[in-house]
């Protein structure tokens, strides 16, 4: 590792194990200034923040994908089943996909795709057969609309995963390696 790199690297592991906060802010803006004041360092910082956001920004884009069809599949499970007995769960579906959606962090957690999948999620539950002698066969499954409508939120679901995975091993990725704008203006 680059000694610059590792020095900032100690300096964060020291600054993360402050536990007093007042100790903490009136570290960090020192240690901020001196970061951006090495050209190498307000490189680096510059291109981790632009690839962050370029990660970011492509899961809120996917999320966003996803929520719309997710709306058309609670409307479709509002036709398929008696909306009465579920009329709660679909009011939560239809706050969750009106409100602000949480920003990401870096672990993929936020956005308002994963809320809405939940409700739809808890849909499912209700309206799946507890019984085991309820257990219909694999003809009368695709009979069932509501067969349809899982494979339908089966196939959001994947994609959503897939999305999920594509941002963390592309976060990972950023973490681990420096863009190569950065390491072509460090010195040799």
């Amino acid at each position: 590792m680059d000694p610059q790199l590792e020095l900032v690297d100690r300096q964060v592991t020291l600054l993360l194990k402050r536990s007093d906060p007042l100790a903490f802010l009136w570290l960090i803006e020192p240690f901020l200034a001196s970061l951006q004041s090495d050209p190498v360092l307000a490189t680096l910082i510059e291109d981790i923040l632009e690839d962050v956001a370029n990660v970011v920004g492509a899961m809120e884009e996917a999320d966003r994908e996803l929520a719309v069809e997710l709306g058309a599949l609670r409307a479709e499970f509002a036709e398929l089943a008696p909306a009465a007995a579920f009329e709660s769960t679909l009011a939560l579906f239809d706050e969750l996909a009106e409100a602000e959606p949480a920003a990401f962090t870096a672990e993929g957690v936020g956005g308002r795709a994963a809320p809405l999948l939940a409700v739809l999620r808890e849909l499912d539950a209700d309206t799946r057969p507890t019984d085991p002698g309820l257990v219909r066969s694999p003809e009368d499954q695709l009979a069932d609309p509501l067969a349809a409508w899982r494979a339908s939120r089966g196939s959001v679901l994947h994609r959503y995963f897939r999305a999920l995975r594509s941002m963390r091993a592309a976060a990972a990725g950023t973490a681990s390696q420096p863009s190569s704008r950065a390491t072509c203006s460090m010195p040799a």
